[in-house]
């Protein structure tokens, strides 16, 4: 609410002008003059419209705060990241070259790697005849 109003009226003027920053500076200009036209304000609504401007100020400094902290959280993300992998890495046992280009071979032939541990191979398919 300002002024006593949910929302300032538009102004003519404000609407029928092409440059932003023209614009801009004319809707100030009418809300400065909206503002003159209900002053003086009582001790209460100056209360309330400053009471509103300090709760604003004061989220948009904690605002503030969450985004310039944000960067420093990604980092640590990412670091954290990094280590678990470097770990989980360790934690595997080496894989030798032949076995590194295995995987690729079954696939050629249609098979998983995956299912095909532990278990019997898949039937070959026999050519026609």
């Amino acid at each position: 609410e300002l002024l006593g109003q949910d929302r300032l009226p538009e102004s003519d003027e404000a609407l029928s002008v092409d440059s932003p920053s023209l614009a801009e500076a004319s809707g100030a200009c009418s809300v400065e003059r909206e503002a003159r036209r209900r002053l003086p304000l009582s001790e209460d609504v100056q209360l309330i419209g400053l009471m509103s401007l300090r709760h604003t100020q004061r989220q948009l400094a904690a605002a503030l705060a969450e985004f310039l902290s944000l960067p420093q959280k990604l980092k640590t993300v990412f670091d954290l990241t990094k280590r678990l992998s470097c770990e989980v890495a360790g934690l595997l046992p080496p894989v030798p070259a032949a076995q590194a280009a295995e995987p690729q071979g079954l696939a050629s032939i249609g098979a998983s790697p995956l299912a095909l541990e532990g278990q019997p191979p898949p039937p070959q398919q026999q050519p026609p005849q």
